[in-house]
């Protein structure tokens, strides 16, 4: 028996792709990290660095734990309140596209995604549809609901071009954290030691939703996909799942 790794340049279709990572879940440890005591000066350092105050003297002093670590990273973020958090953006003419890793909030976010569509309406509402047709299909995987993701992000990407090579998409990536569980998971409801929930779906709800609000704002009418299936895409996903 041979096992095979396929490789796939996803940016190949487009002539000038604009990039984004988004890193998915409300959690985004593996749950073994929770038992781990060894406590680490490198992670307070980085703590330190981002909000001095959230440390003790005893966490300056001895460091702190990795899952201490994580959680304080995913609450500095959107990934605690939104289930997503943005990576990083690169635009295929201009390059890379500074990006806060402690944005909270709904407005700043939904800045960000209205920066890395370039204020174009129809590249929003078409992202909208497609991330909407992949929680569709996802909720209908029967593989998905038997498999954590945590660290899992989606590759979103446009064309620049004018006309642009190919339709925007939007792909799951990075898989390194997958595991099978025994009792079927949510994606949406609170992490709990134990139940292996991560909150992908709830931060594709809120990526979806926030999408749909950029589009409808910047002018022209939103394919509701946020509320709405797109059953024909679904079913086109749903194939590879």
């Amino acid at each position: 028996m041979h096992t095979l790794l396929y490789i796939e340049d996803l940016t190949a279709a487009y002539s000038s792709p604009c990039v984004m990572d988004v890193k998915m879940g409300t959690r985004t440890f593996q749950e073994k990290e929770a038992d781990n005591p060894l406590r680490r000066l490198d992670l307070m350092a980085k703590m330190k660095k981002v909000d001095a105050t959230a440390l003790s003297a005893e966490d300056l002093e001895h460091g702190v734990t990795k899952l201490r670590y994580m959680q304080f990273r995913e609450d500095a973020s959107s990934s605690a309140t939104q289930g997503w958090r943005i990576e990083g953006i690169h635009h295929g003419y201009t390059g890379k596209v500074e990006v806060k890793k402690t944005m909270r909030d709904a407005a700043p976010l939904k800045a960000t995604l209205e920066t890395f569509c370039q204020s174009e309406q129809r590249t929003a509402a078409q992202l909208e549809r497609r991330l909407a047709a992949l929680r569709d299909a996802l909720q209908a995987s029967e593989w998905f609901t038997s498999h954590e993701l945590t660290g899992s992000s989606l590759l979103v990407i446009y064309d620049a071009a004018t006309p642009p090579s190919a339709p925007p998409g939007a792909w799951m990536i990075d898989f390194a954290h997958c595991n099978k569980v025994d009792t079927p998971l949510t994606h949406r409801v609170p992490w709990v030691k134990g139940n292996h929930e991560e909150g992908y779906l709830f931060g594709l709800d809120k990526l979806v939703g926030m999408f749909g609000e950029l589009a409808a704002e910047l002018g022209g009418e939103s394919a509701g996909a946020g509320s709405v299936s797109n059953g024909t895409a679904a079913k086109q996903l749903s194939g590879h799942l």
